[in-house]
């Protein structure tokens, strides 16, 4: 009973020796020491080698000087190790031992210790003895893989950092902005462009707008937008896994600018035909007729020389308004558009606008109505500079009129504004109408609709930009709803003139 307690003892002392050993081991070096330090306990070991099974081949990685087989002689004991996967004592011709004991992890064989004993008494290696080995066997198996699990763990934490800091070096070096949101819309990620932006409040906002947008609608975004900061552009993504969502964003006001300056040096080239054509055309009528009358004055009647001085005046009239225009957008370039305010009627100017244009909708068969709260409504303002705005706006409509319609209609309306010392000028026409994406391009100078109704329409691209010129002069604006075939709606307002 003593004898069983003793041997009990021994066991747990040994027990809790190597558990120390192996867990302060941190390589299979360290295990091959733990082992022979424990081994050392039972009898005496000459030399060790302990070698590493990679499945196809073995690795040496511990063996001592005095070790006596060679690489050729170990393959017999490597096939002993690998055909038992436990403990075992080999007896040796040179009357000694080699104890042979595997690391063995769920069937698979690890590793494999392998002990020199030289004239060592085969009583000494008991049943005991033989279970004492196969539970270090066991635990060293168990602790060696450990180790080749955190060892494949850490090193794929290494490459994943590795990989993490080329991934941030290679974003910071982007000149653009790079961020990353999380499915709440917090930032989880900027790069080094971002941070330099410094943008605005409202950027961030847009950001977050489209990372929601991304991720509701399970696809990336992509649009351009204007802020007070200058122009950007976004795209999103959707990153792996679903979410967390990344922005890249541009800056892209210099390239705008210059897509403007290039787009406003197309329209000057542009501006020049049309201005040369326009020019030429009632110059070449005044021409023509002039030179009919001097070659042929004795032969013309009164009437049809009258008609032809008419024609003569009608041209010349039209080449004044191009070169009043011309002169008006020079003034406007320098900032010297004089405005000199008086009261007038301003239904009166109206109907005279209407009547200025009488060749112009009676060529195009368009029906011109005018409805006013009633015939006298006067306003503070530029009288001939409003005048020039009624002509321009009533001209467009009537020359943008639909081909399609039955009847060309332009309806200018006159009202007071409710709770206010405003009046309302508004014109409708049932033309063609203008896309949502020229309505605002229309009072650009020299912008023309880019459309197979502009080369057939005369003018020079100017006259909407004159007109808001004008009115922005008179601390007003002008404002136009239109729909593609359902036509147009001007407005505009002016003060009402005090009595």
């Amino acid at each position: 009973m003593e004898e069983t307690g003793n041997s009990i003892n021994r066991f747990l002392i040994t027990f809790a020796s190597f558990s120390r050993e192996l867990n302060t081991a941190r390589n299979r070096v360290d295990i091959a020491g733990a082992i022979e330090k424990v081994l050392g306990r039972f009898f005496k070991l000459e030399a060790c080698l302990s070698a590493a099974y990679d499945g196809v081949k073995w690795d040496v990685f511990k063996k001592d000087e005095g070790f006596p087989f060679d690489e050729e002689e170990m393959k017999s004991f490597y096939d002993l190790a690998l055909e038992r996967k436990s403990p075992s004592f080999f007896p040796l011709e040179t009357n000694g031992f080699l104890v042979i004991l595997p690391a063995v992890k769920s069937g698979k064989l690890l590793s494999s210790f392998f002990g020199y004993i030289e004239n060592e008494d085969d009583d000494e290696f008991t049943q005991e003895l033989e279970t004492s080995l196969g539970f270090f066997s066991y635990y060293s198996g168990i602790v060696l893989e450990n180790l080749r699990l955190f060892g494949e763990v850490r090193e794929s934490a290494r490459l994943q950092e590795e990989l993490r800091k080329y991934f941030e070096k290679m974003l910071n070096s982007l000149d653009e902005g790079i961020c990353v949101l999380d499915a709440s819309g917090g930032f989880v990620f900027k790069n080094q462009k971002f941070d330099e932006l410094e943008l605005e409040e409202e950027i961030i906002e847009e950001i977050k707008a489209i990372s929601s947008e991304t991720l509701d609608q399970s696809a990336g975004q992509a649009r351009e937008k204007e802020f007070n900061q200058g122009f950007f552009s976004f795209n999103s993504i959707v990153l792996a896994g679903g979410g967390e969502i990344l922005v890249r964003l541009e800056d892209i006001s210099n390239t705008k600018e210059l897509e403007r300056m290039k787009q406003i040096d197309q329209m000057k080239t542009e501006f020049i035909a049309n201005i040369s054509h326009e020019l030429r055309t009632p110059l070449s009528a005044i021409t023509a007729y002039s030179e009919t009358i001097t070659e042929s004055l004795e032969s013309l009647d009164a009437e049809t020389l009258k008609e032809f001085m008419g024609t003569i005046l009608d041209q010349s009239n039209h080449l004044t308004f191009l070169l009043d225009q011309l002169l008006d957008f020079s003034r406007m370039e320098r900032k010297n558009l004089q405005i000199d305010k008086s009261r007038f009627n301003i239904v009166a100017l109206i109907k005279r606008a209407k009547e200025s244009t009488r060749e112009l909708y009676e060529r195009f068969n368009t029906k011109i109505e005018i409805n006013a709260d009633n015939d006298e409504m006067f306003v503070e303002g530029d009288e001939k500079r409003i005048h020039q705005v009624l002509i321009n706006l009533i001209s467009n409509a009537i020359k943008y009129g639909d081909k399609e319609e039955e009847e060309r209609n332009v309806i200018l309306t006159v009202a007071e504004v409710e709770d206010s010392e405003e009046i309302r000028i508004s014109i409708d026409d049932n033309g063609v109408g203008i896309d949502e994406e020229n309505l605002e391009k229309i009072f650009e100078k020299f912008y023309r609709i880019d459309s197979s109704l502009t080369y057939e329409v005369e003018g020079t691209g100017l006259g909407l930009a004159i007109c808001r010129e004008i009115l922005l002069e008179h601390g007003k604006d002008i404002h136009v709803t239109s729909k593609v075939g359902e036509g147009s709606h001007f407005e505009f307002k002016l003060d009402k003139a005090k009595e």
